[in-house]
């Protein structure tokens, strides 16, 4: 017995295996691998300390920020949003003390939105990303020089998604000057979450064209299991030299795409040596303390910074932890022990340090030209901020 097809005879067998094999191979397209990578044993590296101390006039901010680091007429900055000034403050990274306050209109034609975060590029462009893709582009005046609504542009085969940010855990928001974009990352609201990740995740926003050009980003394996890793679900990024390096809480290696052609270039270890694979938990609805157990008590990595002074990188690692301490009280998330991984400008390693427990907020760091910056959780005053000064030997 013989069908015809669009006026082909065909034997329904052969057309069922030829079917088969075609959506086979569809279905291998769509979940595209990252390349493997091998790691080298630990080295040796030291570490010196010591506690300096940001001054501020009393309306600074007082705990985690987001920060910038710039240099304006050949003087460095640390640029924090200030969320009770709704402003952006100024200090001089030579003598440690607030230079300028830029303030912000909360409402009328100069608004600023309340920032995910911002993306300092010079005193006439400084981004900032506000929710639902609002996209801000202001001077250090005050004044709003364009506002683009990201959600209305998508990248192809994306239907729910939105353009998000969170600085603190190394997930931000880049200019990319030799293309004038800028780099989002992109997370979806709907859908199967395996699925999801098989779409890219960083996209690439022309300003002179005013859309997306192009998106890129590849997930590790282990986001195809039926698992999500919770707080730690979404990567982080960072652009050094137009390369993306891009990190994943559960995963040991870093991956390094040209952040003009999104190209993947090469995958790199960069693990902590007491480090193990974090099994992620299930799909669906979670309850909330089961979300706080894992985030408390697994390993994972928190960000990648980069150090332009000393050539190199910093990947910050928490390690495993108990939930609960010796007098039966549960262990806070971040104050745990620590680790960071020194990687030197070719991402070979140079070693790893361990930080003790209770003693820094991970979440606020920044490289100074005198060294890595760690904000210290024991704060005495109000008009100042007390921070680590690390330097690895």
């Amino acid at each position: 017995m013989k069908k015809t097809v669009r006026g082909t005879s065909f034997e329904v067998p052969f057309v069922i295996l030829i079917l088969a094999l075609f959506w086979g191979c569809l279905q291998e397209v769509e979940k595209p691998h990252l390349p493997p990578f091998s790691c080298d044993k630990n080295s040796s590296i030291n570490l010196r300390e010591e506690l300096v101390t940001l001054e501020s006039d009393g309306k600074g901010t007082s705990g985690v920020t987001m920060n910038r680091v710039v240099q304006e007429s050949n003087q460095n900055y640390l640029i924090e949003f200030n969320p009770s000034m709704h402003s952006l403050d100024y200090y001089n990274l030579k003598n440690l003390k607030l230079s300028r306050r830029v303030l912000f209109q909360n409402d009328g034609p100069n608004a600023l939105p309340v920032p995910l975060d911002f993306c300092w590029h010079n005193q006439d462009s400084i981004f900032f990303l506000g929710e639902g893709g609002v996209l801000s582009i202001m001077n250090d005046q005050g004044i709003l020089k364009q506002r683009t609504i990201l959600n209305t542009q998508l990248p192809n085969g994306m239907e729910v998604g939105d353009y998000y940010a969170e600085p603190t855990m190394g997930l931000r928001v880049d200019y990319i000057s030799k293309n004038k974009s800028i780099q989002l990352y992109i997370v979806m609201l709907d859908g199967d979450p395996d699925q999801n990740k098989s779409l890219p995740f960083i996209a690439n926003y022309s300003l002179p064209k005013n859309k997306i050009t192009h998106s890129y980003g590849i997930f590790p394996e282990a986001y195809f299991q039926g698992q999500h890793f919770s707080l730690f679900d979404d990567p982080s990024k960072i652009i050094v030299q137009n390369k993306t390096i891009v990190s994943f809480g559960p995963d040991r290696g870093l991956y390094v795409y040209d952040a003009i052609s999104g190209n993947l270039e090469k995958a790199v270890c960069a693990a902590s040596e007491n480090f193990s694979i974090t099994k992620g938990l299930p799909h669906g609805v979670a309850e909330y303390q089961d979300l706080i157990n894992f985030e408390t008590s697994e390993p994972w990595y928190l960000k990648v910074i980069y150090d332009p002074y000393r050539k190199r990188y910093y990947r910050f690692a928490k390690q495993r932890q108990e939930l609960k301490d010796a007098e039966g009280k549960m262990n806070p998330r971040f104050f745990g022990k620590w680790s960071v991984i020194v990687l030197n400008q070719d991402y070979k390693r140079l070693g790893e340090v361990h930080l003790p427990a209770k003693k820094y907020a991970i979440l606020s760091s920044f490289v100074a030209p005198q060294g890595l910056m760690i904000l210290s959780l024991n704060q005495t005053n109000e008009n100042a901020k007390n921070f680590y000064q690390l330097n690895f030997e």
